[in-house]
């Protein structure tokens, strides 16, 4: 971090693949936002960008790189609409090679359509960050749209409330299924699509000496 004081060490970090800058894997870089808050960050991308203009040969390939800066830079000021403007054209401009950035920038369009109440527009993002890299909701600290069911009874209703209070699940009409079910003592939840898709389940099997309760 004391590095990035330097105007042209922070410049050239915030610039794709530059020899001269913090070792750090792109899909990271945008947690160089966080680290610097996004006023600091803008201005440094801003003369990133300056240069980046002068050279043509990295430019256009720059600008995808660019677009999920400012994507992040957008949601640390709250600004949902701007994320998402910032996220699409993120998505469209990035090489597919870059996964785990692609992703992360898809978590950030579907938290922004959350709390816009675009929870179809949300649901479509999230749902590429689920088949490319479910754990950055977790690592962005962000929230899934879903719909609780149950079935089995009471343990299942006590279980499905248990999830309720996670901070990686929000309610929302429209959004995820979150089916919870019990079988004697056994119980299941599944994470559903919005198809009706399986995108994963966890069974809960009681060990020895414990009951349904526990």
């Amino acid at each position: 971090v004391e590095g990035l004081s330097n105007p042209r060490f922070l410049m050239s970090t915030l610039r794709p693949y530059m020899a001269d800058q913090i070792t750090l894997s792109e899909w990271l870089q945008p947690d160089l936002v966080r680290v610097l808050g996004p006023g600091l960050a803008s201005a440094g991308l801003a003369e990133a960008r300056e240069v980046e203009a002068r050279e043509p040969a990295t430019n256009a390939i720059a600008q995808g790189y660019f677009a999920a800066l400012e994507t992040e830079i957008a949601a640390a000021r709250g600004d949902e609409q701007a994320t998402g403007d910032w996220a699409r054209r993120a998505l469209v401009e990035l090489p597919q090679t870059e996964v785990l950035l692609r992703a992360r920038v898809a978590a950030l369009h579907g938290d922004a359509a959350r709390r816009e109440g675009e929870i179809a527009r949300s649901v479509a993002a999230y749902d590429l960050v689920l088949q490319r890299d479910p754990g950055a909701v977790r690592r962005l600290g962000l929230a899934l749209p879903v719909v609780f069911e149950t079935g089995g009874g009471a343990f299942a209703d006590e279980a499905a409330g248990h999830l309720r209070d996670s901070p990686r699940l929000s309610e929302e009409d429209g959004g995820f299924h979150v089916r919870v079910t019990a079988d004697g003592e056994s119980g299941r939840a599944c994470l559903l699509g919005a198809n009706g898709e399986t995108i994963g389940c966890g069974r809960v099997e009681p060990r020895a000496g414990e009951n349904a309760a526990a």
